[in-house]
């Protein structure tokens, strides 16, 4: 289980190392392009099925923005052990399109449309759950603090509704419901000085707090913290077969 951490963080560098490549090539084409990539660590308490056990999520988060279009799209996959109960492993992962609904100086809400999948060990289920479906979901991000380089404090609001996943056990088939919410705090540091922006960031400024990804708010070349909460609930249709999640995770942004 060690070597899967290793892994997941091992990929997570990488893809912060191979981003800037990628999104320097695309700002060449259009400037006004910004993508978030996010690593965290969600250690998460959960309960159902007559049990409860600790799980430690490994988060890798990807999104992206233009602000020449009110789309935005979001790729999520998490990965953890499970500690006590069942034991064995958890992963999620999903992917999300959304739409900026209205923007104001300091605030924007995003409908999101998506498919992911929730999969976990449970007790009377050998080979794990595993639910799978379509969701609709809603993000706002308000800034709280701003600085002259387009940082500062912001709190952010998401929540996925996935009303009738597939779910999969050795007890057999069945549906039932997704929830996943989640409410975060994104600093963005260090702060930066108009004396000190570039003609990029200055655009990036004007943007920001109408156009921003699912997680996180441009400027360009922001590094940033994050610190949450999350709860998730999850029904697999059957008998006692309630599961839920919940916890504080915390970890970093960098914007491109």
């Amino acid at each position: 289980m060690r070597q899967r951490w290793i892994t997941l963080v091992f990929c997570g560098v990488l893809v912060l190392g191979m981003v800037p490549a990628a999104g320097a090539q695309v700002k060449a084409a259009h400037e006004a392009t910004y993508q978030t990539v996010q690593i965290l660590y969600w250690p998460a308490s959960v309960s159902g099925g007559g049990s409860s056990w600790t799980t430690g999520y490994w988060d890798l988060e990807y999104g992206t923005v233009n602000a020449g279009t009110p789309l935005g799209y979001h790729l999520h996959f998490a990965t953890g052990s499970q500690s006590g109960g069942p034991g064995g492993t958890s992963t999620f992962w999903s992917v999300e399109a959304s739409y900026l609904l209205r923007g104001m100086r300091d605030i924007s809400t995003r409908a999101k449309l998506g498919y992911g999948s929730y999969g976990w060990t449970a007790l009377g289920a050998v080979a794990g759950v595993t639910s799978t479906g379509f969701s609709v979901g809603v993000n706002a991000v308000k800034t709280l603090q701003a600085t002259p380089g387009g940082g500062g404090l912001s709190i952010q609001a998401g929540f996925n509704w996935y009303p009738s996943n597939s779910s999969r056990s050795s007890a057999g088939s069945s549906t039932g419901a997704v929830t996943d919410w989640t409410i975060a705090l994104l600093d963005k540091f260090p702060p930066r000085t108009a004396a000190t922006q570039s003609a990029g960031d200055a655009i990036s400024t004007s943007v920001s707090t109408i156009q921003q990804p699912i997680w996180g708010d441009p400027p360009a070349s922001d590094w940033g913290a994050v610190l949450g909460i999350r709860g998730l609930t999850a029904d697999a249709g059957t008998a006692a077969s309630v599961y839920n999640w919940s916890g504080l995770f915390f970890g970093m942004s960098k914007t491109f």
